[in-house]
């Protein structure tokens, strides 16, 4: 693998630099590029077997995931965050007969470690001890790299299959986009086993820079580990969450020459004040998906001010597109490029129906602007019927956010008796406009369609991946009212 090969390398030319700052040690090429290079050959006397990952530590899954590479086989990021009676079938249903797992979470998983025939710890010296030990061979005639899953907001997580071209192609066009070098170091504060975590891994290794890990549930460890970083990457929930200490954010973070984002669009006002606490720092936002090995899109900091709303353009070595007809510039959004999945894993059906003729169908629906950047209306699915009448609650938003100059109004649809459907709204902020918001309903749509409530929410309706969707907003209208 392309990635554990960089490692080897740079260990050889630099030895005693940095490859993984954290709170509890620093580790260096060397010894990264030892430790990987014992573990695989731990791993090897199996042979393109999927080997699944479960352990709540950055630094061991970055450990596991490169010794799986170096062996040869191929890892599997498991959604360690599902309960284990759904792990369990995810497990059962791909096929993962071997799992490299935290001793401490074993006893949360036992029907999941069932099944393993292969079962591996790691312990404190970051090498891996072998529990249960079955040989298992596979054949492998995708040339299948690496399998993450979705975020299955709508039902069981696919496995989405990722080859070499897929990984290398996005690499190099996130080096090419945020430039970057040796002497930068990413922040690692998001998951790891998710497609943006998994983007920052081998873009800084590939880069022979570094990587800084730290726990977003511990603002102040975010806070300490994050001084060394050059490039941050969050979703938009992380930025929220750090924002709420201004004073901390803005000393944190005063060297940090970037702000990446993914995972949904940063908002005007958590821009506002990045910029304010962090005035010298670029801000990147980014659009993609697991299927596109992460990136697709994104705004190029010059673009920044005229451009938020947008996904901007695409990165290199990508082509997006809108199905649209000529009555309507609105249309689907589809992309294509050496990042594209190779499918979803055992599920021939939904790989044909994601991508056709080498084009992913993102399944977001979007319109270009005068400029050419790409500016999302919302989600296909996202589609509301209320009465006879058919709306996109995210075109609504994005109208009231340009003639009201409103970012924070999240609108989704609850059963109704008379119309099937109707819209409520939540307002994340501190003044609600509620009679501005009230009057320009009843002047641009017809009087079923304003809002039946419009409620004021201490927190954005985000996902756990930080995304925003119709879904999400409704979880979060449910919490409120229960």
């Amino acid at each position: 693998m392309f990635i554990t090969k960089k490692i080897i390398s740079t260990a050889k030319s630099d030895p005693k630099k940095v490859a993984i700052y954290s709170v509890d040690k620093n580790i260096s090429y060397f010894y990264l590029s030892d430790l990987i290079q014992k573990n695989g050959n731990i791993l090897s006397k199996n042979s393109n077997i999927k080997i699944g990952i479960i352990t709540l530590s950055k630094v061991n899954y970055i450990l596991a995931l490169l010794s799986i590479y170096k062996s040869g086989n191929i890892p599997v990021a498991l959604p360690f965050e599902f309960k284990d009676d759904l792990l369990s079938k995810l497990v059962k249903r791909d096929g993962i007969t071997a799992c490299i797992i935290d001793e401490s979470l074993v006893s949360k998983f036992p029907s999941s470690i069932k099944k393993m025939s292969c079962l591996y710890y790691i312990d404190n010296s970051n090498i891996l001890n072998e529990v249960k030990f079955s040989p298992v061979f596979e054949k492998n005639p995708l040339g299948l790299q690496l399998v993450l899953y979705t975020s299955g907001t709508t039902g069981m997580p696919k496995g989405v299959m990722l080859s070499k071209k897929n990984l290398l192609s996005n690499t190099k066009s996130i080096i090419k986009i945020l430039n970057l070098k040796s002497t930068d170091c990413g922040a690692l504060v998001i998951p790891p086993n998710h497609a943006f975590g998994n983007s920052i891994i081998n873009t800084h290794f590939y880069s022979k820079g570094s990587i800084v890990v730290a726990n977003i549930g511990f603002k102040e460890e975010v806070f300490k580990s994050c001084r060394v970083s050059t490039v941050f990457y969050g979703v938009p929930s992380t930025y929220n969450i750090l924002l709420d200490n201004k004073s901390g954010f803005s000393k944190a973070f005063n060297y940090v020459r970037i702000f990446a984002s993914a995972g949904g669009a940063l908002l005007f006002d958590q821009i506002k004040l990045i910029k304010k606490y962090c005035p010298k720092t670029k801000i990147i936002p980014m659009y993609g998906q697991t299927e596109a090995t992460a990136r697709l899109s994104y705004i190029p900091y010059e673009e920044l001010n005229s451009s938020i709303g947008t996904i901007g353009i695409p990165i290199p070595g990508v082509k997006l597109k809108i199905l649209n007809s000529y009555s309507n510039p609105e249309g689907e959004i589809i992309a294509k490029g050496n990042n594209i999945m190779l499918g979803y894993y055992n599920d021939l059906i939904s790989t044909k129906k994601k991508v056709v003729n080498g084009w992913l169908h993102t399944g977001d629906i979007g319109v270009f602007d005068k400029k050419g950047f790409i500016k999302l209306i919302g989600r296909q699915d996202d589609m509301v019927k209320i009465a006879d009448y058919r709306i996109n609650p995210r075109e609504i938003e994005l109208r009231i956010a340009d003639e009201l100059k409103i970012n924070n109004l999240f609108l989704t649809n609850i059963p109704d008796k008379l119309l099937g459907n109707c819209l409520v709204a939540l307002f994340f902020g501190k003044n609600l406009q509620e009679n501005k918001i009230k009057t320009f309903f009843k002047k641009n749509y017809p009087s079923f369609i304003c809002p039946k409530e419009i409620l004021l929410v201490d927190h954005l309706p985000l996902s756990e991946n930080g995304k925003v969707s119709n879904k999400s907003i409704r979880d979060c209208y449910e919490r409120i009212k229960m």
